[in-house]
């Protein structure tokens, strides 16, 4: 007989009511933020409101949050912080003034949201709720760029047009949305972190018309991607699909489906899809990545500066990581990616470690099974009733555990996992590093993490941080290798 599954019980497990959440200001501060951020209903074109209500919301929202009891782990927030610093440290090169300017927008509009959301998340149900408000906003979102494609002007309810790509062949209309979503690829982005959530709220909710709302709503996201035109948020999209492939089937069988889905999928994508790999716009990325690594070279501790990318070259970076190392410089480019690339780890454990649990458990009924069987034969050949025979030993830790366990904590894992890896492979095509939606999708896991480390005693963690650190640094000598010999050589 095999051993029995063993649950490690090296770390102090605390009760539901242990772990700490804010207070009700504070979530619906949050909650009203992410609405207005998002949204931008005072932005339209037909809107004339001069009321600075973000701020307000958010100062609101922040008290709360200070008045809130705190969490275990509150530390493991360190790296959001210092990188505060660095934004500071790293623009000074551009003036005083636009510095502390530079970071106050960093704290107020990416690390308190994050930290306060990162809180909120560990309460399940607020943060389904979070989900639950994002995903609406971006139903809400995909019905204006709906109405936009069929309108004969292309013009959406928010006051703006369609952008017509004329460096396209033909040219195309890419529908968007007002602010930082005017731009395509960043409303692609957010879009793609959406799909993951509503797909899991889709499962996971009762309620037969919040089923029919989110399902309806999850394919205006998709269609609107589609519309989008852009070929990072499909490729995103592709990846979501591999991880939900490999997470419900194996590798195996999700690799073989693949194979004959991916040249399917081809053949109805979106038109820009079929352009060459290698046409102008990707030769310009190429050439705009080989000027990042000068800059990094030149100033390697804390880069250029926030916004000074394009003092040193005439297009963008179009890779939040080559743009995180080259205005911030070795030190932010290793805290950057030790949230979002954390992140990803962070939600590959939890997965894992659900998966892992649940074969454990699997093998507890097999080994018990056996045993009995063994008794009963053994009964047998004695000429004993089973009854009369000593009881079989019983393993059921694992079981156990897997009973107390509901089904959405591994449904919520699995979606936040493909919500992760869509988002960094779409922000690899643009320069977004410092988008408030990859700050979310990352709250959103440090917040279930903690609810794991202090509820799940099967689960070893890996030093996430020693990892990161050295695939980050690892990952910037093959880049800048590659280029010094692809490019220069």
């Amino acid at each position: 007989m095999n051993q029995p599954i063993r649950l490690p019980q090296h770390r102090t497990l605390l009760a539901e009511d242990d772990l700490a959440t804010v207070n009700l200001i504070a979530f619906v501060g949050l909650a009203g933020y992410l609405v207005l951020a998002i949204m931008r209903f005072q932005e339209y074109e037909w809107v004339s409101l001069n009321i600075p209500i973000i701020p307000v919301i958010e100062m609101i929202m922040i008290l709360g949050w200070a008045l809130s009891p705190k969490p275990p782990g509150l530390a493991n927030h360190a790296p959001i912080i210092l990188l505060g610093i660095v934004y500071f440290i790293a623009s000074l090169s551009a003036g005083a003034e636009y510095s502390v300017e530079v970071t106050q927008n960093y704290f107020l509009n990416i690390a308190f949201v994050y930290i306060v959301l990162a809180q909120v998340a560990v309460d399940p149900e607020r943060g389904d709720t979070i989900m639950a408000v994002f995903c609406s906003c971006m139903i809400v979102i995909s019905l204006q760029c709906i109405l936009m494609s069929i309108h004969p002007d292309h013009m959406g309810w928010t006051g703006l047009q369609a952008w017509e790509r004329v460096d396209a062949v033909p040219s195309v209309w890419q529908v968007r949305y007002i602010g930082t979503l005017g731009d395509p690829n960043d409303l692609g982005m957010t879009l793609l972190a959406s799909v993951p959530m509503i797909g899991y709220l889709t499962v996971s909710t009762r309620s037969p018309l919040l089923k029919l709302y989110f399902l309806v709503g999850l394919g205006m996201i998709v269609y609107t991607i589609y519309l989008l035109n852009s070929r990072g948020t499909v490729l995103g999209l592709a990846a979501v699909i591999c991880v939900l492939g490999v997470i419900r089937f194996g590798m195996a069988r999700a690799i073989l489906v693949g194979v004959v889905a991916v040249p399917i999928a081809f053949a109805f994508a979106p038109s820009r899809m079929a352009d060459s790999g290698m046409d102008q716009s990707a030769l310009d990325r190429i050439d705009s990545w080989y000027n990042g690594m000068k800059m990094f070279t030149s100033h390697p501790f804390f880069g250029v500066g926030k916004d000074q990318y394009l003092v040193y070259h005439h297009k963008v970076s179009h890779n939040s990581w080559i743009e995180q190392v080259a205005e911030f410089g070795m030190i932010g480019y290793l805290l950057w990616n030790r949230i979002v690339l954390g992140a990803l780890l962070d939600a590959f454990q939890m997965v894992v470690g659900d998966h892992r649990l649940k074969l454990a458990a699997a093998t507890e009924v097999e080994e018990n099974e056996k045993s009995v069987a063994r008794v009963k034969r053994q009964a047998q050949q004695q000429g004993l009733k089973y009854e009369d025979m000593p009881a079989p030993p019983i393993v059921s830790g694992a079981q156990d555990l897997l009973a107390t366990i509901p089904k959405t904590d591994v449904l919520r894992t699995q979606a936040l996992l493909m919500s992760i890896v869509g988002l960094l492979v779409s922000i690899f095509f643009i320069d977004r590093s410092d988008s408030l939606i990859t700050f979310l999708v990352c709250a959103l896991i440090a917040g279930t993490l903690t609810r794991y480390e202090h509820k799940r005693p099967d689960i070893d963690w890996l030093p996430v941080a020693f990892w990161v650190y050295l695939g980050a640094f690892c990952a910037l000598v093959v880049v800048y290798t590659s280029i010094q010999v692809f490019v220069l050589g």
